[in-house]
């Protein structure tokens, strides 16, 4: 776990820089992999500190964004699961990002940190992705990759979108090999409900990252 006596960790809605002052060479990768328990707080409010929304916790870890582009807050990111082929070590999958969750059931994916600013985790960046614990994602932008009404309690996972949307899992998988996809890639469960028709809408979601 994170060491919160260290002034340079951030809190929710905030980032760690990522780049040195020559813009090129990347910093703070020791706390890379890090991670930290924070309190559930009031999504409605326009940053942090917010009022309790309750007395639950989540848990979040710090990963760096070098998918080459800015990620949005409150979307699954994919994590750097190519290896040293795509971030140089061996230690990708538990310290960076590679992009958005692109594939249904797909399981190596986190929650960026729905309380950063609406510009989201530039690239280099270092932020916050939840692994644990209520926060809230974003349904799909079309209802076409929506697999039917999420009811409260609803397995959750990745959906096909390619920005980094959730949706429920299928009741009935098409086959043996998309059943197994299906529950390795079980993110969580929804704490709302809503309907598959609407689309690009906020829900909350009981994450547990199957990865962490």
């Amino acid at each position: 776990m994170i060491n919160d006596s260290n002034p340079n960790i951030p809190e929710l809605g905030e980032v760690m820089p990522g780049l040195a002052s020559d813009g090129t060479t990347l910093v703070n990768s020791q706390f890379l992999g890090g991670r930290k328990a924070f309190p559930v707080r009031d999504f409605s409010m326009t940053s942090l500190p917010s009022p309790p929304l309750t007395g639950a916790w989540l848990t979040a870890i710090l990963l760096r964004n070098i998918s080459g582009a800015a990620i949005l807050p409150g979307r699954l990111a994919r994590l750097c699961d190519a290896g040293s082929g795509s971030y140089g070590n061996d230690f990708g999958l538990v310290e960076a990002v590679e992009g958005y969750g692109n594939a249904v059931n797909l399981d190596t994916v986190v929650l960026l940190d729905p309380w950063l600013p609406s510009a989201g985790l530039l690239d280099d960046m270092i932020g916050w992705f939840v692994i644990s614990g209520p926060a809230p994602g974003y349904t799909p932008q079309l209802a076409a990759t929506a697999q039917g009404d999420i009811a409260v309690g609803e397995l959750i996972v990745c959906s096909a979108d390619a920005q980094g949307r959730v949706t429920r899992a299928l009741a009935t998988p098409a086959s043996a090999t998309a059943a197994r996809d299906q529950a390795a890639g079980v993110l969580g469960r929804a704490m709302s409900a809503r309907l598959d028709g609407e689309t690009d809408a906020v829900i909350w979601v009981n994450w547990h990252s199957p990865v962490f």
